[in-house]
């Protein structure tokens, strides 16, 4: 074997063993966890995406796990948020989407009627047209405003 598929492979097994939940994700799905329906909504290969949700610990955090995939839709394509929506019985103007990327989980959130918050870590510039309800540098400054803005389950 060459190095190069030695490394490869390396990486793949790295990568599926070694799952990054910053700090402040636990605390935030906790508190809206039973007062709120939640779903997770990722793009990528079914398989590798539900292993790092399980790696991590976070499905049952989540009435739904949506994997794009899994339905052949992937972001920012309005019909994989109303699938999500149809599958939590939510009305696009009764949900909330918290993403981290402003062209597929703002705009694609924001296309089918849903209110956005953009979780913007690294302090990125907003992208010109893409509007939010809220943007914020963690999940932590988010909670107040889901629970004063949106109904309860």
């Amino acid at each position: 074997v060459d190095l190069a598929t030695e490394l490869a492979n390396a990486f793949v097994a790295h990568r599926r063993v070694h799952h990054v939940v910053y700090d402040d994700v636990r605390p935030a799905l906790e508190r809206l966890r039973g007062r709120y329906r939640m779903a997770l909504l990722t793009n990528g290969a079914s398989d590798l995406q539900r292993e790092k949700i399980a790696g991590a610990g976070l499905a049952p955090c989540f009435d739904e796990v949506l994997v794009a995939a899994d339905i052949g839709i992937s972001n920012p394509d309005p019909r994989l948020f109303r699938a999500k929506l149809t599958r939590l019985r939510i009305e696009p103007q009764a949900a909330v989407m918290l993403g981290d990327s402003q062209s597929r989980d703002i705009q694609g959130a924001a296309a089918v009627g849903m209110r956005t918050i953009w979780v913007n870590r690294t302090g990125l510039p907003r992208r010109n047209g893409v509007t939010c309800d809220l943007e914020v540098a963690n999940l932590t400054e988010c909670v107040e405003w889901i629970t004063a803005r949106a109904p309860m389950r």
